[in-house]
């Protein structure tokens, strides 16, 4: 009979082979392997083996030791731009993490999605994959927030703009970091703007990578947001573009790089012939032209296509406006010029804002002047959250949250929704002014508009600019003088800006409601 140190001896050897074991599979373990141990349904699809293919690139460049080659893609930057329902966050946020953490033993994934709620459910749902993949968790933390495995990995999930603090990522992964409902908010667009140099790139370790993934929701979107930086703070992306139909139109106008994009960019070669659907076994190219045809003008080349909607206005000009890095000090009837609305269903009309001022008066007299736009923003929301951003009490919505008080002196149309907006700030010391307005949505646009066209309107900052001529159904640039005639479609920030230059304008004649006693 051998004795007890021989057994623990041999026990112990024994321990030993079979973490060698291990660890051999670990390194030799691909992810499309991986795949077809966990979810072989999603190999069945066109587009996925070559959305393996990167996402094993990015694996790799976590191998201890590893440098990229002359020439080759920052695998560090990766973003996904793709159309709803072709399994990006299935890939990228579910499987891939879990495929680290069995690849690597001690990795650390951060997960971040618009709402802490869709975070912890795909984090929940990559454990599951790791657990059915032969990982083991942790007993002491395996929420679904934060849980981590018997050999000391992590994976963390938390919305956009939740608290960070003590967490840290080698791989960090964005997934959908806009809802839909506010990708046309300024104040949401500021909040990923925000968040992701502030508190995302300083949970990175050394040599951390991020993954980000999304469809395009418009301009000024949380991928439009990551172009324009990319000329001031290079991040060299690599971009996989896969619109629903192979196109070659340019995804945008960040630079002189491929399809419009930054130069410091490289993009994914798409396999597909021009008019190619992007996955016939999931969607033929037929429901795929049906599901753009659905979707409309606005959201079909955008989120199916990957292209912000084209500008088809013929009231404003582009040329007209004239961008500034800072407000002039000495501007003067400062205040915030409203367009109200009762509800919060998109169907409707939205609330909407133009903070402005004006220059004093040059060599020219009385009329030369200019307006400063100093901030612009459109929500649907209900009458307690327009009132708590007009400067009212707080109603306690979690849309409350993200609604800063605007600067006033405000200035409200003189219709139902406005009145009693008006009556209940008043009761609050908030100054506000009712505007009457006439019902000609066109006379009154072609009464301000001579002020744009003299180039006299002067906005501050790139960003405002391109939220108020161009910003998704909403921007300037959209409003053709059919709509205005009919005084259908989307006018709300509309009927704010010319409010605006109305106000700043005083014009004496043409009907504008009485506007001169506001003098």
């Amino acid at each position: 009979m051998p004795a007890p140190a021989q057994v623990r001896a041999e026990a112990e050897r024994e321990r030993r082979r079979r973490e060698r074991g291990r660890q051999r599979a670990r390194r030799s373990l691909t992810f499309r392997r991986f795949v077809e141990r966990v979810n072989p349904w999603a190999l069945q699809f066109e587009h996925v083996p070559r959305m393996i293919d990167v996402l094993q690139r990015v694996a790799d460049s976590h191998v201890e030791g590893w440098e990229p080659t002359e020439g080759e893609p920052n695998w560090k930057r990766v973003a996904f731009v793709m159309p709803p329902r072709y399994l990006k966050s299935e890939l990228c946020s579910r499987l891939f993490p879990a495929y680290l953490l069995a690849r690597f033993p001690q990795f650390k994934v951060g997960l971040s999605s618009y709402g802490a709620d869709l975070a912890w459910e795909l984090s929940e749902e990559a454990r599951g994959y790791f657990q059915a993949g032969g990982g083991r968790l942790s007993a002491e933390t395996a929420a679904k927030k934060n849980w981590k495995t018997t050999t000391n990995g992590q994976m963390w999930a938390r919305g956009v703009g939740g608290g960070t603090i003590g967490l840290g990522f080698l791989q960090g992964v964005i997934d959908d970091p806009q809802d839909p409902d506010h990708a046309h908010s300024v104040a949401y667009q500021e909040r990923f703007a925000r968040w992701f140099p502030n508190k995302w790139l300083s949970r990175e370790e050394p040599g951390a990578g991020i993954l980000f993934v999304m469809q395009r929701l418009g301009q000024g979107d949380a991928f439009d947001w990551l172009m324009e930086r990319e000329a001031d703070s290079p991040q060299h992306w690599h971009v996989v573009v896969f619109d629903e139909i192979k196109s070659d139109e340019p995804l945008g106008e960040w630079g002189d790089g491929p399809m419009g994009l930054p130069s410091t960019c490289t993009i994914e070669p798409d396999w597909r012939e021009l008019g190619e659907a992007l996955a016939p076994t999931r969607f033929s190219l037929a429901e795929a032209q049906k599901k753009q045809t659905d979707a409309g003008d606005e959201v079909g080349p955008t989120q199916r296509q990957q292209r912000a909607s084209a500008l088809n206005g013929d009231f404003w000009q582009e040329a007209w406006f004239e961008v500034l890095d800072e407000a002039p000090h000495d501007l003067t009837d400062l205040g915030t010029d409203w367009d109200t609305a009762y509800t919060k269903d998109e169907a409707n009309a939205a609330t909407a804002y133009v903070t402005s001022g004006r220059t004093r008066p040059g060599p020219g007299g009385r009329d030369d002047f200019d307006v400063v736009i100093t901030g612009a923003d459109w929500r649907w929301v209900e009458a307690p959250e327009a009132e708590y951003w007009m400067g009212g009490r707080d109603p306690g919505t979690d849309t409350s949250k993200l609604l800063s008080p605007v600067p006033g002196p405000h200035y409200v149309e003189d219709k139902a929704s406005g009145k009693s907006l008006a009556q209940n700030l008043r009761v609050r010391k908030v100054p506000v002014t009712l505007v009457p307005v006439p019902k000609d949505k066109y006379t009154r646009a072609a009464q301000a508009q001579p002020v744009a066209a003299t180039l006299r309107v002067k906005i501050v900052g790139r960003r405002l600019a391109r939220q108020l001529l161009k910003g998704e159904k909403q921007g300037l640039l959209r409003v053709r003088r059919e709509a205005l005639v009919k005084a259908k479609g989307h006018l709300d920030l509309h009927d704010a800006f010319v409010q605006a230059l109305l106000r700043h304008a005083k014009p004496k004649t043409g009907g504008y409601g009485g506007l001169t006693s506001m003098r």
